[in-house]
């Protein structure tokens, strides 16, 4: 595997970790509020949510840095 390789697949776990992070924190919250029976569900929409959100500012940061 070469180093550029190695970088973005270590880019890709950190940024699926922070999402995780995140939607786990939203989903305390959501909890806190009730949200029935589909707990599961809202936790994982959560994360792809949140994954998507973040790989999206990344790549939009990596082209146009602010």
């Amino acid at each position: 595997m070469s180093d550029s390789h190695a970088r973005e697949s270590s880019r890709d776990i950190q940024l699926e970790n922070i999402a995780a992070n995140l939607a786990d924190a939203a989903y305390r919250v959501a909890l806190q509020h009730g949200v029935g029976e589909r707990w599961l569900e809202l936790e994982v929409d959560l994360w792809g949510a949140m994954t998507e959100a973040i790989e999206q500012r990344f790549c939009l940061q990596r082209v146009n840095p602010v």
